[in-house]
C-alpha cells in the first residue's frame, strides 16, 4: 500500500458474532493481515458465540456485550452509544464492519463520530434470510446503511446486481472483493489422519460424500439428508458425512433415525481437520438456500474435489455447471441426488470437473482478497485526502 505506508492506518473491524462462518473467517484473516503489516487494529465483536463454533483472531479484541444478534432496542441503542464513544476516543482512520447487526449499528456510530472512512462487507443481504413479512423494511434499512458507508463491498456479482436492482447500492460506492481461501492450508493435509478417516468411515472403500457448514439457516442440511436417502437405495457403498453444528442438529438426528439412515449418514459435529476430511472424501456438497459466496465450495475446488452446489448467490460465479462442477436448484433433494449420483456413477466426470476448477482457484485466493482490500483502502484514503 505505497500511498498508505504500513503502520500508518488505524482500523476498527466490527462483527456481531465470531462464530465459525465465511464472513467471520474473512474478517479474522483481514484483521490479522493488517496487524502483521504494522497497522493498529482493533476487532470489536459481540458476546454471543453459538453451537457453530468460535473463531478467535490474533489481534486486540474488544467484546461489546450490548452488540447482540437479535433485535433489541435497548441493547441496540447502548451498542450504538458504546461504538460512538469508542470511535470518538480511538479516532480510527477506517471502520470496516460485516454481519447484519454490525452493518446497521457501526456505520451510523462511525458517521456520528466523524470517522474518515466507513466500509461494510455484505456477505448476502439480511432480507434473504427467511424474512417475508418485513422484507420491504429490511430492504430500506440496507439502503440507508449503504448511504452511510463510503464503500459497500459485495462478495459476488449476484449480490452486486441485486443491490443495484433494488437501489440499495450505487455503482460509485460499490466494490467487488471475493472471499478467498487458503489453498496452502487445504493442501497441507496429515496423510496419516486422512487414512484414519478412511479407515473409520469407509473401511471397505465406500465413497464419501461430504457436507461442511453450519447446521442452521440458511443452510439446508436436511435436503442433503433427504438426497442421501434417495441415493442409498442404489448406492449402498456411499457414506454421507455432515461436518458442523447448529440449531438443526437434533432435528437432523431425528430425521436420520426416522429414515433409517444411521449407518449411511453420519453427523460428525465440529471438526478442526476439515482439510483432511476433504482429502479423504470423494464429493463435496453445498445445499444452502441463500449465499454470498460460500468458502466451503471454494475449499472443495482447491482440494481437487468435484462439487455439487445449489445455484444461489455467488456460487455460479465460481462453479460453472457441467464445466467445473454441478449446480442444482435449492431445496430440491431429488435433483441433488441425481447430480451426486452422476458423480458416483461416473468417476471420469468426477476427475474432469475438479481438474478444470483448479485452474481458476487463484481467482478466489486469500492473497487476492487481501490485495484487493489493500487497494480499496488506498483508493478510499486518497479520495478522502482530496476533499
Amino acid at each position: 500500500m505505497s500511498d498508505v505506508p504500513p503502520g500508518n492506518l488505524k482500523i476498527v473491524y466490527v462483527l456481531t458474532r465470531m462464530i465459525v462462518g465465511g464472513a467471520q473467517e474473512t474478517g479474522k484473516h483481514t484483521a490479522e493481515h493488517f496487524e502483521r503489516r504494522g497497522d493498529r487494529v482493533l476487532l470489536v465483536t459481540g458476546p454471543e458465540t453459538g453451537r457453530e463454533g468460535v473463531l478467535r483472531a490474533d489481534v486486540p479484541t474488544l467484546v461489546l456485550f450490548e452488540l447482540v444478534r437479535s433485535i433489541s432496542p435497548r441493547d441496540d441503542l447502548r451498542a450504538l452509544w458504546r461504538l460512538y464513544r469508542l470511535f470518538k476516543e480511538e479516532k480510527p482512520d477506517i471502520v470496516h464492519c460485516a454481519t447484519a447487526k454490525a452493518r446497521v449499528i457501526a456505520p451510523l456510530a462511525a458517521r456520528l463520530a466523524g470517522v474518515r472512512i466507513v466500509v461494510q462487507t455484505i456477505h448476502g443481504y439480511s432480507f434473504n434470510n427467511e424474512i417475508d413479512r418485513y422484507r420491504g423494511l429490511y430492504v430500506a434499512v440496507e439502503a440507508l446503511v449503504a448511504r452511510l458507508c463510503h464503500c459497500n463491498v459485495v462478495v459476488s456479482e449476484a449480490d452486486r446486481e441485486e443491490g443495484l436492482r433494488l437501489r440499495i447500492l450505487r455503482p460509485s460506492t460499490t466494490a467487488l472483493i471475493r472471499p478467498g481461501v487458503d489453498s496452502a492450508r487445504i493442501a497441507d493435509v496429515d496423510e496419516r489422519n486422512v487414512e484414519r478417516i478412511r479407515d473409520r468411515y469407509a473401511p471397505d472403500g465406500e465413497r464419501l460424500v461430504l457436507l461442511v457448514g453450519r447446521l442452521s439457516p440458511p443452510k439446508t442440511p436436511e435436503v442433503f439428508v433427504d438426497a442421501a436417502a434417495l441415493l442409498l437405495r442404489e448406492h449402498d457403498r456411499a457414506r454421507f458425512l455432515l461436518v458442523g453444528d447448529g440449531a438443526k442438529r437434533e432435528a437432523l438426528r431425528s430425521q436420520i433415525e426416522r429414515l433409517g439412515l444411521s449407518d449411511g449418514v453420519l453427523l460428525l459435529g465440529l471438526r478442526d481437520d476439515v482439510p483432511d476430511l476433504l482429502a479423504a472424501s470423494h464429493i463435496l456438497v453445498h445445499s444452502s438456500t441463500h449465499e454470498g459466496l460460500p468458502k466451503t465450495v471454494l475449499e472443495g475446488m482447491a482440494a481437487g474435489k468435484p462439487v455439487v452446489a445449489t445455484a444461489v448467490g455467488g456460487v455460479p460465479s465460481a462453479v460453472k455447471d457441467g464445466v467445473t462442477g454441478l449446480l442444482v436448484e435449492r431445496s430440491n433433494p431429488r435433483e441433488l441426488a441425481v447430480a451426486v449420483g452422476r458423480l458416483l456413477d461416473d468417476e471420469a466426470l468426477g476427475s474432469e470437473l475438479p481438474a478444470r476448477a483448479r485452474r481458476n482457484v487463484s481467482e478466489f485466493s486469500r492473497e487476492r482478497t487481501l490485495h484487493d482490500t489493500e487497494a480499496l483502502y488506498r483508493r478510499l484514503d486518497q479520495a478522502r485526502a482530496l476533499r
